[in-house]
């Protein structure tokens, strides 16, 4: 999404239908204090502002939005009738990414744009986004850590707009007071973004826990062992998810057949494809990541636009940290980010079905391990804790949190709920 601050209503009508056209989300705004208000809810992947305005200069709205979202390193352009050299040096000086003068051509603008945008996705930074009614905040934050986020975690409520630093999947605690942490896991409704600032290339990633600290339920391991991967239709092969040896199917273990895999839609682009040694690459959108919960069980899935010759559209479903499918299409890079959307959208809600059809399958044929009693997941106790905490229970709720602390006694997380729910026992 390109947000767009011009005080000139014509010139705003004209970005957004020239940055529309090319294919991306525009939100356009003609006064600096009201996009400084959306970016609080909304995460731009690129920003395009006029330096002289009447409510607030280019500048003190570059300055303010550094300060107040410094981790997001959002591309920054401004786009000025302020054309001599020392106003264009200043405006770099200043900090901005680029300095664009008017009259624009359109096809150097939707140029200069995907450049930038381009640029972002090379050096890793990349924005995923979800709502918080599919994946709860305690599975949000699961999330972060089992992934190794380098970078920021926004949350965006009614009430709230919370920025979470995370180094290598942890978060610093001491950015979080206590009322705002009891906020964030009451939270029901919102908004989150995930910015991420890999060391490495993009990519999803599904990092093995602690095989020590790490174990699977029986039903959990009949459940891995009955949802082998289907082979994709179409496109080049690729080596199907490995379980570890430990998980490796049992004599005497059947295993449901696979439902039918998705149809391999053909990709159709709107748009013609790059004259021969010319490469547009149109700039990916943002990735999508949502919780999917069948049978009391919480699967995250993810889906990323990977860089590369192809480019893919990946999109990974996972169990406690643990890949149980994976989908991957190739697809044009002349494509227009309308299209990209589109397909990432569609592919994602395709795993989503596929998860939930086979693990109801796999619930329904009863493959529950005979006589061994189940096994709550710390994920579990995590989430009945916070909901007791919420309904007010919670000498419940510190049951069930201490439970947990057995499974995984040094998430520092679950320690500071422990700290505030002992705190409001004792003040009771």
């Amino acid at each position: 999404m390109i947000l767009v601050v011009d005080d000139d209503l014509q010139m705003l009508g004209f970005l957004r239908e020239v940055l529309e056209k090319d294919g991306y989300e525009v939100e356009a705004f003609n006064e600096p204090y009201q996009a400084l208000r959306f970016c609080g809810q909304e995460v731009p992947n690129l920003i395009i502002s006029e330096v002289r305005m009447a409510e607030m200069s280019g500048f003190d709205f570059l300055h303010t939005y550094r300060t107040r979202h410094a981790a997001r390193k959002t591309p920054f352009v401004f786009l000025s009738a302020l054309s001599r050299p020392e106003q264009i040096s200043r405006g770099l000086d200043k900090g901005a990414d680029d300095y664009l003068t008017k009259p624009i051509d359109p096809g150097l603008l939707c140029a200069k744009v995907r450049s930038h945008l381009r640029q972002a996705n090379a050096f890793g930074l990349r924005v995923t986004r979800g709502n918080l009614h599919q994946l709860p905040f305690t599975a949000l934050i699961r999330q972060c850590e089992r992934s190794g986020l380098t970078g920021i975690l926004e949350v965006f409520g009614e009430d709230i707009d919370v920025s979470l630093p995370f180094v290598a999947g942890r978060l610093d605690e001491a950015s979080v007071s206590d009322e705002v942490l009891e906020q964030l896991l009451g939270l029901q409704q919102g908004r989150f973004a995930i910015i991420s600032v890999p060391v490495a290339a993009a990519t999803i990633t599904v990092p093995e826990e602690n095989a020590e600290s790490f174990e699977l339920s029986p039903e959990e391991e009949d459940l891995f062992r009955a949802l082998p991967e289907p082979e994709e239709l179409g496109g080049p092969a690729e080596a199907p998810f490995q379980l570890p040896a430990s998980e490796l199917p049992v004599e005497g273990i059947a295993t449901l057949p696979d439902p039918p895999p998705p149809l391999s839609l053909p990709l159709v682009s709107a748009v013609a494809p790059p004259a021969e040694g010319t490469d547009p690459g149109v700039a990916a959108p943002g990735g999508m990541l949502s919780g999917l919960e069948v049978g009391g069980k919480l699967f995250q899935v993810q889906t990323e636009i990977i860089e590369g010759i192809p480019r893919r559209i990946v999109t990974v479903a996972t169990y406690r940290g643990k890949a149980l499918v994976k989908r991957d299409r190739e697809c044009p890079r002349w494509q227009n980010r309308e299209e990209l959307q589109r397909q990432m959208a569609e592919q994602h809600e395709k795993v989503e079905s596929e998860v939930r059809c086979r693990v109801e399958r796999f619930i329904a044929a009863g493959r529950t391990a005979a006589g061994q009693p189940y096994r709550p997941t710390f994920d579990e106790l995590f989430q009945q804790g916070r909901d007791r905490a919420a309904a007010g229970d919670l000498a419940r709720a510190l049951t069930l949190w201490e439970e947990a602390a057995h499974l995984e006694p040094g998430n520092a997380l679950l320690l500071r709920n422990l700290e505030l729910v002992r705190a409001k026992l004792a003040a009771s």
